[in-house]
């Protein structure tokens, strides 16, 4: 169990900002209706909803099962924190990259502000990795 690990407040803050930001982005994602793409290019509008979809699954997925690994074992939670970081920042690369020249967003103001925000949100889980792996003795 994690009563014998300290771990800081930053790293509860960052788990907490992190989650909410991912439930928030689940949310959107879910209630993204098909009017705010841009339907004069339908096989952009296709691949942006499927993408959206994939990594809509993959979040949900994480929001359920990291809590529980973090209660089970701070070790596993390390290696699932560093795995879901790094998607995370490959994610990023990778719409920066291709994906925006490809794909286009929803001028929606909160997809906009959730695309902000991801990289202050990928350094609070490369704190979270730092704080599971040199604070924990592992």
């Amino acid at each position: 169990m994690t009563k014998g690990y300290r771990l800081s407040k930053l790293y509860w803050l960052s788990f907490v900002v992190t989650y909410i930001y991912c439930v928030v982005t689940v949310y959107l994602i879910h209630t993204l209706g098909a009017d705010y793409y841009d339907t004069s290019n339908p096989q952009q509008v296709l691949s942006a909803v499927k993408l959206s979809t994939v990594r809509m699954y993959i979040i949900s997925i994480g929001l359920i099962i990291y809590p529980i690994v973090l209660l089970i074992s701070v070790r596993i939670a390390k290696y699932v924190t560093l795995g879901l970081t790094a998607w995370a920042i490959a994610m990023l690369i990778d719409d920066h990259l291709v994906l925006y020249e490809i794909i286009e967003y929803p001028e929606r103001a909160s997809i906009a502000a959730i695309l902000e925000l991801r990289p202050f949100i990928i350094v609070a889980m490369v704190w979270m990795c730092f704080e599971l792996t040199f604070r924990t003795g592992n």
